[in-house]
């Protein structure tokens, strides 16, 4: 769990399903952090009626037991050191904000203090996480990171560097914009940054003369500001289809190209259908 030298004592991180389990929640307080996540209700029952202390409608503490089955994300030292019990906070939410994908939603957290975190600041905090899912939107589609083309491991690994490098770049210019004109960075087009960067980019390289860092810098702070003349309206809750639009005239390869039988033309196939029905009238 390399991954928790990031984080720092009173963090608040969110995740789906896969974060609200027993060994992960524990894995988070002990850095010092805590955790909203959607519980998940495959590995663990929930009935309100056991609830240690209630809080308010829909929600309450819980004493949760350690599992039987050892976590495969622990060796058998770590799992040995995880206690017996954990206290948890439980809410159960109905959502009526449009677009929103899910209407019921029952959330594990490590926020155990109702007056500190009301039930609103903590679903606000989940409807954050799918931000996080527009991220990698932008790195496998904008970025074109859907499909790798190396073949070894090693390369694979530097073009997965490549494209965080481009990503983190962006978000950085995204950032700077953001933060000159006092804006919210969601409202600054990742797609829009990338292409003005890319034609943008051409001017700073003709830049030329004395003077040249300061006509690179005022250049620069014109770039920004064009970002931010054109700014995504506040979308709440927006509903993201997981659909294609665009459809292919042509159908999917199922098989190896050297067994595949290319479909006929729909002049061959009237011309078939022709002499089949001849035949048949012989």
């Amino acid at each position: 769990m390399s991954l928790g030298e990031h984080f720092k004592p009173g963090d608040i991180i969110t995740g789906d399903r896969a974060y609200g389990l027993y060994v992960v929640l524990h894995w988070v307080g002990a850095l010092g952090a805590d955790l909203v996540a959607r519980l998940n209700t495959r590995s663990r029952h929930m009935d309100f009626r056991t609830a240690t202390k209630k809080l308010g409608p829909q929600d309450g503490l819980f004493l949760w037991q350690k599992p039987r089955a050892p976590s495969k994300l622990l060796s058998a030292e770590q799992w040995a050191a995880v206690p017996e019990t954990m206290v948890v906070r439980i809410l159960r939410l109905r959502v009526e904000k449009p677009g929103f994908r899910t209407r019921d939603l029952t959330i594990v957290t490590t926020l155990l203090d109702a007056e500190l975190y009301p039930v609103a600041e903590i679903l606000e905090v989940y409807f954050k996480r799918w931000r996080l899912e527009m991220c990698l939107d932008d790195l496998k589609t904008t970025l074109a990171m859907e499909k790798l083309k190396c073949r070894t491991p090693a390369l694979v690994q530097k073009e997965l560097l490549v494209f965080l490098i481009a990503h983190n770049f962006l978000r950085w210019i995204m950032c700077q914009a953001a933060q000159a004109a006092a804006v919210k960075v969601e409202r600054i087009s990742f797609t829009g940054t990338l292409d003005a960067f890319r034609q943008w980019s051409i001017g700073f390289t003709q830049v030329r003369g004395p003077g040249k860092l300061a006509k690179q810098k005022r250049l620069w702070r014109e770039f920004l500001r064009i970002l931010t003349t054109d700014l995504l309206p506040e979308r709440p809750g927006r509903l993201e289809p997981r659909a294609v639009k665009k459809k292919s005239k042509y159908p999917r390869l199922t098989k190896p190209r050297d067994r595949y039988v290319e479909r006929w033309s729909r002049n061959k196939r009237r011309r078939a259908q022709r002499a089949k029905n001849q035949a048949n009238l012989n």
